[in-house]
């Protein structure tokens, strides 16, 4: 009998999926601290200002841009104090939970903030966000119902997201599970934050576009209805370029999929190419050329400069490329390979932090869990398919470019923003940052691999096991550290 049920569970991706997402996503939304995530208070207070109508930043007294937020929820920010984990003043917070649980987010007791990282976001980036704030409004939820709501509301999104593109996608069901099951995933995902709904974004979109090429179909039968997966993967993209720019090139790969279910240049073709394509592509550059007219980069200069760091200006990052071409490449090397004392080792912020914000830290054993994580994707990732697949070679080589204009995207604004010039590495880059760019790594590869795992029952227990091990090490940090 238990036989039997483990197999019915393991032939279900979604379901495993679901049964190990939702208690650790619940853990993390109500263990953490509110608005002691990664960059909490920056979302949480961008997508207030959206859901009163602000759309566009505006500059603050101090010089950086910002707007107003309920005092309370600044103080439970504040409460968290330095993030020191296990060595938490649970007191601080506990204080300052109960006065944001006893005030309404309609109070009006409210502060400035500066948070202009998050002011180079569209509001298109905080629709969820910002909809849970109004529907708090409307029914008088507190400061701290109002922060949880938020969190649950994305994090069912989440769920919906992942679990959907499991479902649809005829083969990499497991890479799926595997990413959507990372440690860091599940944290972002019950975290106020844009990151996580860009994960499940993006391996929404990877796997209708694998669903687009490998059965040259449009469309997924859920129950009796017939689902056009175009509209939706429409919607996706413009979502995916908006909130993250430097992903927005991966979005091109559409273009080479549609060819396997219209002809090229065809009318249908063109049509949803400029739909799932050049929109969003197009509506992602018009927001960034108009916010770089408002000048919103030198409010997140002053933020930086504030703490000791000095980042070159656009300018002066050109002409260093120029006059000393080879520093780039010195200091990406540096950055993914050697340690220095002024950055924390690798991998213990680059590949650790794929497991969580813990391992921003050097606590045993969250050091060490990012070769597991690691392991579990590669696991995942070499499983034998039934369905035979291929990729062009043309979609290979342009996939392949794509993330390295990501990967150099990614470098380019953490040295812009965060880094300062002459260093030898750039600061602020975090493993989850690259998350997004893992399930288009399948687009690189064809059903001939030299390292093939069966794809049986064993297998799956195994690549389950480890996942469950991955994210019970974070719970396990989350209970150490807030209980």
């Amino acid at each position: 009998m238990i036989k039997k049920l483990l197999v019915n569970f393991l032939n279900n991706p979604v379901r495993c999926f679901l049964l190990l997402a939702i208690p650790v996503g619940l853990i993390s939304i109500f263990l953490i601290p509110p608005l002691a995530g990664n960059d909490e208070i920056s979302h949480f207070s961008r997508a207030y200002e959206v859901a009163g109508g602000q759309m566009i930043t505006k500059k603050i007294d101090t010089g950086n841009y910002g707007g107003k937020v309920p005092f309370a929820a600044i103080e439970l920010y504040q409460s968290n104090g330095k993030f020191d984990p296990l060595k938490i003043d649970l007191s601080g917070i506990a204080s300052a939970k109960n006065k944001a649980g006893s005030l309404s987010i309609n109070n009006n007791d409210k502060t400035q903030i500066s948070y202009s990282g998050s002011a180079l976001y569209s509001p298109v980036s905080y629709i969820p966000h910002s909809i849970s704030i109004i529907i708090a409004e409307f029914l008088n939820l507190s400061i701290l119902q109002t922060i949880y709501l938020i969190r649950i509301v994305v994090f069912i999104l989440y769920l919906i997201l992942v679990s959907l593109a499991i479902f649809v996608s005829p083969i990499k069901k497991w890479l799926f599970f595997a990413v959507g099951t990372m440690p860091m995933s599940l944290l972002l995902a019950g975290n106020i934050t844009t990151d996580g709904l860009v994960i499940g974004t993006s391996i929404l979109i990877t796997s209708i576009l694998i669903k687009i090429i490998v059965d040259r179909k449009t469309v997924f039968n859920f129950g009796k209805r017939t689902i056009s997966l175009l509209p939706l993967l429409c919607v996706l993209s413009i979502y995916f370029a908006f909130t993250k720019a430097i992903y927005s090139p991966l979005l091109v790969i559409s273009a080479f999929a549609l060819t396997k279910v219209y002809k090229f240049k065809s009318t249908e073709w063109v049509k949803w190419v400029l739909l799932t394509v050049v929109l969003p592509i197009g509506l992602m550059l018009a927001w960034n050329i108009g916010i770089s007219k408002l000048d919103i980069d030198s409010g997140q200069r002053l933020s930086v400069n504030s703490v000791g760091i000095y980042p070159p200006t656009k300018d002066q990052a050109i002409h260093d490329v120029l006059t000393q071409p080879l520093q780039p490449v010195k200091i990406f090397i540096h950055t993914f390979i050697d340690s220095y004392k002024e950055k924390q080792d690798i991998p213990n912020y680059i590949l650790s932090s794929f497991s969580g914000k813990f391992t921003e830290y050097r606590i045993s054993p969250a050091n060490w869990l990012s070769v597991s994580v690691i392991l579990s994707l590669i696991f995942a990732f070499s499983l034998e398919e039934e369905k035979k697949y291929g990729f062009s070679k043309r979609l290979r080589l342009y996939t392949l470019t794509a993330l390295l204009i990501g990967l150099l995207g990614v470098m380019a604004s953490m040295y812009l923003y965060a880094t300062s010039r002459g260093a030898l590495v750039i600061n602020g880059i975090q493993g989850r940052y690259f998350i997004p760019f893992i399930p288009f790594f399948i687009f690189l590869v064809s059903s001939n691999r030299l390292f093939v795992l069966a794809n049986n029952n064993k297998t799956k227990l195994l690549l389950v096991t480890m996942s469950i091990i991955n994210v019970g090490i974070m719970v396990w940090l989350i209970s150490a550290t807030f209980l």
